[in-house]
């Protein structure tokens, strides 16, 4: 069953009484029998509080109904929990690499060292002779 995508204007309609489109979301709900499917975007446009709530307090109510729809202070801590344990694969990645790097100079540095030696006894014993 090919699931539908539901915007965020969408959950707004359905669920504000006095939104324009409200029947009419209403009436797709009813008749929708296909898995209902949201992006990431989507929860973010509700987690980020808007700017419209400070002016229209009255829209208080249907952001809760929202928040808890979408269950978004459980989302938002494991997006948290996510983004941490990027952040420290990145970090450990990151001094990998460092590491690495180091050693290879560490080799290339012993490699001269070898090849002075080298040159040192070849001077001692080939020309000193």
């Amino acid at each position: 069953m090919t699931p539908v995508f539901a915007d965020a204007s969408y959950y707004v309609a359905l669920l504000s009484p006095r939104d324009q489109h409200h029947r009419d979301a209403i009436r797709v709900s009813a008749s929708l029998r296909r898995p209902i499917v949201v992006t990431e975007f989507v929860l973010i446009e509700v987690i980020d509080r808007p700017e419209l709530l400070w002016d229209h307090p009255e829209l208080e109510q249907l952001y809760l109904r929202l928040e808890d729809e979408f269950e978004l202070t459980e989302r938002a801590e494991i997006l948290d929990r996510i983004l941490e344990l990027i952040s420290r694969t990145v970090s450990t990645t990151v001094d990998l690499l460092h590491a690495q790097r180091g050693l290879r100079v560490e080799w290339y540095i012993v490699g001269l060292i070898v090849f002075e030696i080298a040159l040192t006894l070849y001077e001692m014993f080939v020309r000193g002779s």
